[in-house]
């Protein structure tokens, strides 16, 4: 998740705020910086065995199926209390969606599709039984809308389910 400036994606411009995502096994980027910089923070629903630098590591590249998109999550004029889906559906239970709140009202998260789900706040904040999530912050579930709403000035939370766990499996053999 790209969360402040701007820079080159491979070959492709790309402008925070904006969700990256690639499938397992699959190349992406380089990710180069423009003029002030660029953040981001790569989330994985399994522990990572380190980069492998292309064209280097060609030969311990596992074939896949190559998926990967980038989402602009640009704020825009969203109503205070919507969802919106990010990328078509997908039958493995990869899904993204954008969620807003008004202050003090419940998040309505999708259910669960796939095998796990990364949560990140992109603008307020985010009350759950554990604290405050302020802008930025992100963990791999944020829980049931009972203890889950957003704080003083609304959310908006970007939801991304990982794929099932036996399409990553299929992948891997």
């Amino acid at each position: 998740m790209f969360t402040v400036g701007h820079g080159l994606l491979g070959r492709k411009p790309v402008q925070a705020p904006a969700l990256h995502y690639a499938d397992a096994w699959t190349s992406y980027g380089p990710i180069a910086a423009g003029e002030h910089g660029i953040h981001y923070f790569t989330a994985r629903v399994r522990a990572d065995v380190g980069a492998k630098y292309m064209p280097e590591s060609r030969a311990e590249k596992r074939e896949r199926s190559r998926r990967h998109f980038t989402v602009d999550l640009s704020a825009g004029d969203a109503a205070p209390h919507s969802s919106r889906s990010l990328l078509p559906e997908q039958e493995d239970g990869l899904a993204a969606c954008e969620v807003r709140a008004a202050p003090g009202k419940p998040l309505d998260l999708p259910a669960l599709r796939g095998s796990g789900r990364l949560v990140a706040v992109l603008h307020g904040s985010v009350v759950t039984a554990d604290g405050e999530w302020t802008q930025w912050s992100w963990g791999r579930e944020v829980g049931s809308t009972l203890d889950c709403r957003a704080g003083a000035n609304g959310a908006a939370v970007l939801s991304r389910d990982y794929p099932l766990i036996n399409y990553l499996a299929t992948l891997s053999n």
